[in-house]
């Protein structure tokens, strides 16, 4: 699990890290979070991108707890709040200026932390 939850957030660097120069970050995150506050159709639309990360990620918990890479009593709700504020803060971070090694440093240490392991996967 703590391999494949590691690959999400790489796949997330990849694209906030795709352009030269400054980092993009997420549009959703780093913009229509924004807009939200005075339009309906995009905060709606926010919620619906939100709801459908925490519910992928409380999903392939589930799996990973019924494999046995997670301890039986892991909540995979919890756990995928866990790791979408980890995807929030990466894209809030890069947004920001943070050098990618930093952003998959975070990651790593989210990861070790969610999987309950003692080292995450380099």
């Amino acid at each position: 699990m703590a391999e494949a939850l590691m690959l999400a957030y790489e796949a997330a660097l990849s694209f906030y890290f795709s352009r030269k120069g400054s980092a993009r970050g997420c549009f959703v995150i780093g913009t229509a979070v924004a807009e939200a506050v005075e339009d309906a159709e995009i905060r709606k639309s926010v919620a619906a991108g939100v709801c459908m990360l925490d519910s992928d990620f409380e999903a392939r918990f589930h799996t990973a707890r019924e494999r046995g890479e997670l301890k039986q009593d892991a909540d995979p709700e919890a756990l995928a709040l866990l790791a979408s504020a980890t995807m929030h803060t990466i894209a809030i971070r890069a947004r920001a200026g943070a050098r990618r090694a930093d952003l998959r440093e975070i990651a790593q240490k989210a990861v070790t932390v969610i999987c309950g392991s003692s080292s995450a996967p380099h």
